[in-house]
């Protein structure tokens, strides 16, 4: 009974993703990339990773377009709250030397407290097993910053029923190396030691995805309210 009730849920998620992809189209990036209001509380510089035209990891969820829902949903929520939030989706770069300049450069140039880009992870192939989550940070970060990424990586375990990868003192915490991407390199250094990027779940993950798409909305909450904790 519990297998065929799994199948079940295996099979409703599937369906929910056929009806439901691709998300619309978000609207134009210059009015996105506006302050809410300038009420109070902190102010946010977020971003999703990659861009338009130079795209990330896909598999069962495609990462550019849900990096960019949980990155608009989470600024909403955040404004709600009476913090400033400054949000940027890069849709102009063709390389991704451009993507990642144009991301930092724009982080950069606004006045702000935190700077947060979302991402999704990806392995290589596909796999039905879950995987997890975990916030990048800078190796320079200090312990501050390691205790807020820390919490953002909880919350977002702990709401989607994700597993929180990288036990340690800082659980959830993974430090920039040698080994990372240009995109994730370029953010993290080009931003700063204060600085965090999260990699909300594995793309080709299908217990992940699913888990992600299920729990969509408790997810933005926690990361919401991670971000000011």
């Amino acid at each position: 009974m519990t297998a065929f009730l799994e199948w079940l849920s295996l099979l409703a998620w599937r369906l929910k993703l056929l009806l439901n992809y691709p998300p619309k189209k978000a609207a134009r990036n210059e009015k996105r990339s506006q302050p809410a209001s300038d009420a109070g509380g902190m102010r946010i510089a977020i971003s999703s990773g990659h861009g338009l035209h130079v795209r990330g990891a896909s598999g069962f969820i495609d990462e550019v377009d849900e990096a960019r829902r949980v990155t608009d949903r989470v600024a909403d929520m955040l404004r709600g709250k009476g913090h400033t939030v400054h949000v940027f989706h890069e849709d102009a770069a063709r390389t991704q030397a451009d993507n990642v300049s144009g991301i930092v450069r724009w982080h950069n140039s606004q006045e702000r407290d935190r700077d947060c880009s979302v991402h999704f992870n990806a392995v290589d192939g596909r796999t039905a097993n879950p995987i997890g989550t975990e916030v990048v940070v800078h190796p320079a970060a200090d312990a501050r910053t390691r205790t807020w990424a820390s919490k953002v990586a909880r919350a977002i375990a702990a709401a989607g029923n994700l597993r929180l990868r990288r036990p340690g003192e800082f659980p959830g915490v993974l430090d920039l190396d040698v080994g990372f991407t240009r995109d994730i390199r370029g953010f993290i250094e080009g931003c700063g030691k204060g600085s965090v990027l999260l990699e909300v779940c594995f793309v080709n993950s299908e217990a992940d995805s699913r888990l992600y798409s299920d729990n969509f909305d408790k997810i933005c909450v926690a990361i919401a309210d991670a971000l000011v904790a």
